[in-house]
C-alpha cells in the first residue's frame, strides 16, 4: 500500500516568512529614505543661509534661516569668509561661503 504524503499548505509558512522580509526591507528603506531628504534639506538650508550672510551680513541670514525654517546655531567670520552651522529637526549643517563685492 503506497502512502500518499499530504504536503499541502507548507507554503504558507515560507509565503508568510518572505512577506514578512519585504515588508521590513520596504520599511527600513523608507526610514533611511526619509533621514537621507532631512539631511538634504538641512544642508540646502545651510547653503542659503551661509550665501546670504556672505552677501548681506547677518541680518539676512537671520531672514533666510526664518524662511527656512531652521535655528541658526553659529554665524562666524574671518576674513572674507563665512561659516554657519544650522539646525533642522534632529539634523545639523555647516556651510562656507567667500564674501564677494561687485
Amino acid at each position: 500500500m503506497c502512502q500518499v504524503r499530504r504536503e499541502a499548505g507548507q507554503v504558507v509558512p515560507l509565503m508568510a516568512v518572505v512577506l514578512l522580509i519585504g515588508l521590513s526591507t520596504m520599511l527600513l528603506l523608507g526610514r533611511m529614505a526619509a533621514a537621507a531628504t532631512e539631511r538634504a534639506a538641512a544642508q540646502s538650508a545651510a547653503d542659503a543661509v551661509v550665501l546670504a550672510a556672505a552677501h548681506q551680513g547677518s541680518g539676512a541670514a537671520q531672514l533666510v534661516a526664518r524662511a527656512n525654517a531652521v535655528e541658526l546655531i553659529r554665524l562666524s567670520s574671518v576674513g572674507d569668509i563665512v561659516q554657519v552651522e544650522i539646525r533642522r529637526g534632529a539634523h545639523t549643517a555647516v556651510a562656507t561661503a567667500e564674501r564677494y563685492e561687485e
